[in-house]
């Protein structure tokens, strides 16, 4: 008698990180990120971003940046080559763009 493993899936986006705020589905990348469970941001070579501030949309049309209870702005530090976790703070939102201190570029890898 088997067992079917549960079926999870992964889905690599990539995006441009521009440095507008507040964030312009025209400029940055929106990832829809309502179905996945988590993931990560890769800086790819190239990009000089030290620091990424997270915002969110419930329809990829108005976006809000994200705080923490404290009202502390959502942030990631980042560099070249890293691979770091999309804030937990980001788990429900429909829709996730990264703003840079300076553009470039990244990928998303996101898992359901």
């Amino acid at each position: 008698m088997g067992f079917s493993a549960l079926q999870r899936t992964t889905q690599v986006q990539p995006a441009t990180i521009t440095t507008t705020s507040p964030p312009s589905s025209a400029a940055s990348t929106p990832v829809q990120y309502g179905s996945w469970s988590g993931g990560l941001v890769h800086i790819l070579t190239g990009a000089s971003l030290t620091t990424l501030t997270w915002w969110v949309s419930p329809d990829n049309i108005n976006w809000y940046q994200v705080y923490d209870g404290a009202g502390n702005a959502i942030t990631s530090t980042v560099a070249v080559g890293d691979a770091v976790p999309i804030p937990l703070a980001l788990f429900g939102a429909a829709w996730i763009i990264a703003v840079g201190n300076n553009a470039g570029t990244a990928q998303f890898s996101l898992k359901g």
